[in-house]
């Protein structure tokens, strides 16, 4: 395992009635004949009136998802998956039997057939938000562990290119066990060195993107130290580089 720091991470398709993809209708525009380059075309509408898309990843051009939230109290999570002619509606209820209104998602492909979700489970009326974590294996969605710590499931999150899922602190194997990320390395204060009170360095990370075909994630965020008005203040954007393991 490696982390780097740069200063400058079965199912087929079918509806909710259990429909097979032939009989699966949705509000789907065809792209217009006479539609222009640089323009946006409508090539999918949800059958609900009260729904919306919040995340969207592309594995290939025959290979896409979107997921998003439906329902008056926007309590139920609803899929789209893509097969490079169309896009229907999943059914992922039989898949994933505890996924409920998302009140944030993810998704992130590293290639046909391995996409990962990420989703807190979130029913109208209820205080606690779970995680929900799922992987696509090309035939159906299937649940993964969370792990207990909950830091180990902050987004964002990335594939790591090895069947797994790395978060900011922690990576999910593809044997459904997690392993801790190394500490992240510290960087030079004002003084030119490494002082006491730079040593409270605190870093947060905004974004994880799997570079394409490697084992490696690249993530971007900050490292700060102080805010307590000191002249010792600091904060630094930063790109990290992360290695899984057999990468």
């Amino acid at each position: 395992m490696c982390l780097t720091l740069l200063t400058a991470c079965g199912g087929q398709a079918r509806d909710a009635d259990g429909r097979t993809p032939s009989t699966t209708k949705s509000k789907t525009a065809s792209p217009s004949p006479s539609a222009k380059a640089g323009a946006w075309k409508v090539a999918y509408s949800s059958k609900a009136d009260n729904a919306e898309l919040r995340a969207l990843s592309v594995a290939s051009d025959r290979d896409a998802w979107a997921v998003g939230a439906a329902g008056d109290d926007w309590d139920k999570t609803f899929f789209v998956h893509y097969d490079g002619r169309q896009w229907r509606d999943y059914d992922a209820a039989a898949d994933l039997p505890k996924l409920s209104g998302p009140a944030q998602v993810e998704l992130a492909s590293s290639g046909p057939g391995n996409t990962w979700f990420f989703g807190t489970d979130n029913p109208a009326g209820t205080r606690g938000v779970d995680p929900v974590i799922a992987h696509w294996d090309g035939s159906r969605w299937e649940g993964r562990p969370t792990g207990r710590d909950q830091m180990s499931w902050s987004l964002p999150v990335a594939p790591d290119g090895a069947q797994g899922l790395l978060f900011p602190r922690t990576r999910l194997r593809a044997d459904g066990t997690y392993e801790s990320i190394g500490t992240m390395p510290l960087i030079l204060g004002k003084t030119g060195e490494i002082t006491d009170f730079d040593r409270a360095q605190k870093s947060a990370l905004t974004d994880l993107v799997q570079v394409p075909d490697t084992h490696e994630v690249w993530g971007a965020g900050s490292i700060a130290a102080g805010g307590g008005g000191s002249e010792l203040d600091f904060s630094h954007g930063i790109v990290v580089v992360y290695e899984a393991p057999g990468g």
